[in-house]
């Protein structure tokens, strides 16, 4: 049976790994795994994907896996492959992941005051945990090349490059379709930003700190788990997304969280 898996180096060092994937069977949201050359020559993968026979040679020409990551509790379905391959490298996750994937975390988000360690990793990105959010998602920043690799934060639907192989089913099938949801799950709409505020805010207080930490971030480029990358205009497609949240912070509607910059 056929994979599907997508791969393209999107600057150098800066691998992802698309394939179709459907929510439920049927919300066609795309799935990713990204891969990161370090300065070290140490590899970061946020493993989100099968590990297939592509995918490892593509992978192993980047260089050493040293780091393995879980973004959020429910991005772990592969994180057991991925370690059995690479034994030796230093996984990081969130609350949950660990359980879920019966893989030993070296590092957890709200549990260490370092996830990724004290190596090359820690020196090359930012993260924020999203306390507030259902899945305890993690959003990770690449300093050098000023991308935010991210899971259940932001969506940018259609996923037509995670549904663009040879024999793939339709990136707007099933639930999208049906509900004309194909065009309007992109940062820039209000079906977006609804989404974001009413069923992703578990704790809303939280969350809008969170949303403002990573604002304040500075980067071009979004690769999302589910949708198509985001090449320009990162930082802006991140406060269209979480405009609500950002403005109730800026307000001081949330007592006791101000935004990082305040």
């Amino acid at each position: 049976m056929a994979d599907h898996i997508v791969i393209r180096e999107i600057a150098p060092g800066l691998r992802i790994y698309s394939k179709p994937f459907a929510r439920f069977n049927i919300a066609p949201i795309g799935g990713r795994s990204t891969a990161v050359k370090l300065a070290s020559g140490d590899v970061l993968v946020v493993a989100s994907t099968p590990l297939s026979a592509a995918t490892k040679k593509s992978v192993d020409e980047l260089g050493p896996v040293k780091y393995l990551v879980a973004l959020d509790s429910v991005h772990y379905l592969y994180l057991k492959e991925w370690k059995a391959a690479y034994s030796g490298a230093h996984v990081a996750g969130v609350p949950g992941s660990e359980k879920n994937a019966g893989v030993k975390h070296d590092g957890v988000w709200g549990r260490d005051s370092s996830p990724l360690g004290s190596g090359a990793a820690a020196e090359e990105f930012k993260s924020e945990w999203f306390e507030g959010h259902p899945n305890q998602d993690v959003a990770l920043l690449h300093v050098p090349s000023k991308t935010l690799i991210q899971a259940d934060l932001l969506f940018n639907l259609p996923a037509h490059e995670q549904y663009s192989a040879p024999g793939a089913p339709s990136p707007t099938s099933g639930l999208l379709g049906w509900f004309g949801l194909g065009d309007k799950m992109t940062p820039w709409t209000s079906t977006h930003q609804g989404v974001v505020f009413n069923m992703l805010g578990k704790d809303k207080a939280k969350m809008a700190y969170s949303a403002s930490v990573v604002a304040s971030w500075e980067f071009n480029r979004i690769i999302p788990c589910h949708g198509d990358v985001i090449e320009e205009k990162g930082n802006e497609a991140w406060r269209s997304a979480y405009k609500r949240y950002l403005d109730a912070i800026a307000q001081g509607t949330y007592k006791g969280y101000t935004p990082p910059s305040a």
